[in-house]
C-alpha cells in the first residue's frame, strides 16, 4: 500500500533568516519534515549516483527525544537534535533514510545553506493533538 505524506510545514516570512512552521503527528515526521527542509535549502550534483554506494557503507544515529509530555526537555531534545542534523550535514554526511527515531547518514558532500537552528522564536507544543514547531534558521 502506497502512503502519500503531505507535508505540513510552510516557510513563514522572516527579514533576515529561515522561519518555518511544522505540524506534525509525531516526533519522527518532526524529524522527517526538518531534514526534508534542510535538503530543500541544499545544493548537491549527481546524488542519486552517490545514493548507490550508500546501502552498503552509512552511519546511523538516533536521537533520544520522546513526546509523550511536551516539556522543556523535549524542546531542548528537538533544538539539539536539529543542530547535531545540520553539523552532520556540513561534515559531509548525507541524510538518506529516517526511520522512527533514527537517521541513515552516507558520506555526501552538499552544500547546505543553513547554520544551525536559532533560539530566535523557537517554539515546541501540541496543538489539537499534533506537535506544532516554529523554528528560524540562520543562514
Amino acid at each position: 500500500m502506497l502512503v502519500v505524506k503531505i507535508n505540513l510545514y510552510r516557510e513563514i516570512e522572516h527579514k533576515a533568516d529561515l522561519c518555518y512552521e511544522i505540524y506534525a503527528e509525531n516526533t519522527e515526521e518532526l524529524l522527517k519534515d526538518v531534514v526534508d527542509i534542510l535538503l530543500k535549502n541544499s545544493e548537491a550534483n549527481n546524488i542519486d549516483n552517490a545514493l548507490l554506494n550508500c546501502l552498503e557503507n552509512f552511519t546511523k544515529k538516533c536521537y533520544n527525544i520522546l513526546s509523550e509530555k511536551l516539556t522543556d526537555n523535549f524542546s531542548d531534545a528537538v533544538f539539539d537534535a536539529v543542530n547535531d542534523i545540520i553539523s552532520l550535514i556540513d561534515r559531509g554526511f548525507y541524510p538518506f533514510k529516517i526511520e522512527r527515531l533514527c537517521i541513515y547518514f552516507c558520506k555526501i558532500n552538499i552544500n547546505l545553506r543553513i547554520k544551525a537552528l536559532t533560539y530566535h522564536r523557537f517554539v515546541v507544543e501540541k496543538k489539537d493533538a499534533k506537535i506544532y514547531a516554529r523554528m528560524v534558521f540562520d543562514i
